[in-house]
Formats: structure tokens, C-alpha cells, sequence
């Protein structure tokens, strides 16, 4: 299992190593946090290796924790992009988890309509 995991997080480690070299200056990352193929890119690692990991564990509580984290970061992200008024970065940031958790929830709504009648 080990094994298993270690092919699939030092891809990750080297990756997330060599950005974190190039960004050593508080603007740069600062400007690397707001550079949305930055962010997609991570958040495309993110899945798979946190797909991978629970497939190979039971850590759902840690990886609750960390996907709600990294959402939450990316809806504050683009409320401060809003609030500077660059609309389509903004929407980039809402696309990555505000807009598909209000997607969710509504339809999770429209399903308790049609089943039961009623909300509960």
C-alpha cells in the first residue's frame, strides 16, 4: 500500500516543489494564488491524488477537511477578484467549487420536491 502511495504523491511533492521555488517572492505567490491555470492545475492534482488516496484509505474525515479548505480559499479568492471588479476571473474561481456546491444543494432540493411533495 505504501508503494501505492508513494508513485502517486512524489509526482506531486516534485511539482508542487519546483513552483514553490520559482515563487519565492510574497508578490510572486501572491500573483501565483490569483493566476487561475495556476490554481486549476492544482486543483486538477488535487483530485487525483486525493481520489487515489481513498481509494487506498480511510482518511474521509482529512479529506473533508482539506477539499472544503481548498473551496472555501478559492471562493474568497474570487470574492476579492469581484470586489476588483475582474468579472471572468472572478467566475473562474466561483466555477471550481461556489457554483457546482449551489448546483448540488439546489438539485438536492428539487429531488426532496419531487420524491416527497415537500422540504422537510
Amino acid at each position: 500500500m505504501m508503494l501505492r502511495l508513494s508513485a502517486f504523491t512524489i509526482p506531486f511533492v516534485i511539482l508542487t516543489r519546483r513552483i514553490m521555488e520559482k515563487l519565492m517572492n510574497k508578490q510572486e505567490v501572491i500573483q501565483a494564488i490569483l493566476n487561475w491555470k495556476i490554481v486549476y492545475l492544482f486543483w486538477a492534482v488535487s483530485f487525483i491524488v486525493l481520489f487515489v488516496v481513498q481509494v487506498t484509505t480511510n482518511l474521509t474525515t482529512i479529506l473533508k477537511i482539506y477539499w472544503w479548505t481548498l473551496g472555501i480559499a478559492t471562493t474568497l479568492v474570487g470574492l476579492y477578484l469581484l470586489c476588483k471588479k475582474q468579472w471572468i476571473n472572478s467566475l473562474l474561481y466561483f466555477c471550481l467549487f461556489l457554483f457546482p456546491m449551489i448546483a448540488f444543494k439546489l438539485g438536492m432540493l428539487v429531488k426532496e420536491l419531487l420524491i416527497y411533495g415537500q422540504l422537510k
